[in-house]
């Protein structure tokens, strides 16, 4: 498969020392935007809008997986190591549920009329701007921290489950 440039500009961090091996996200992220912009192309152009749900439910999927491992590793780990608060991209997650609730609205509304399918591409298109806007907001958040880190602690970061980083009374109930 042939790689593409980034969808996210990234030029701040790609002179940093460690970068690329301490950014991790950043092919996740790509992909997800990828995705999304395949199954927009998709619903403007192939006969049967139905046989798209089953790739985008796949996708998200993939996309709900990565979340968790976010919202119950990596937020943690950074919140404590650096004292800051990851909310507006937990917010981010949630502004991304909603999209998804439309997004399946509108495969439920799926005919084969023009209208039906203008609605899943506007559907697909809001996803993916809200994506964007989250991705970048979370990359913005997370990169220089992960960037930050020596070495060391970044293996050890990447090695161990968040109870043997992060005290256990410390860890976010979801």
């Amino acid at each position: 498969m042939e790689r593409r440039a980034p969808l996210l500009s990234r030029e701040p961090w790609e002179r940093h020392p460690r970068y690329p091996r301490q950014t991790l996200l950043l092919g996740s992220h790509d992909n997800f935007l990828a995705i999304n912009d395949r199954l927009i192309e998709r619903a403007g152009r192939v006969p049967e809008l139905e046989a798209l749900e089953p790739h985008y439910r796949y996708w998200i999927h993939a996309m709900r997986s990565h979340e968790r491992y976010e919202e119950l590793k990596l937020y943690p780990y950074l919140e404590h190591r650096f004292g800051v608060s990851f909310e507006p991209s937990r917010a981010g997650h949630a502004e991304l549920h909603e999209k998804h609730a439309a997004v399946l609205a509108a495969f439920r509304g799926v005919d084969a009329s023009d209208d039906a399918r203008a609605a899943l591409v506007d559907a697909l298109t809001e996803h993916r701007a809200t994506l964007h806007a989250h991705l970048t907001l979370e990359e913005m958040a997370v990169i220089p921290l992960l960037l930050e880190l020596s070495p060391e602690e970044f293996e050890r970061y990447y090695a161990l489950p968040l109870s043997k980083l992060v005290p256990t009374s410390l860890h976010r109930e979801t």
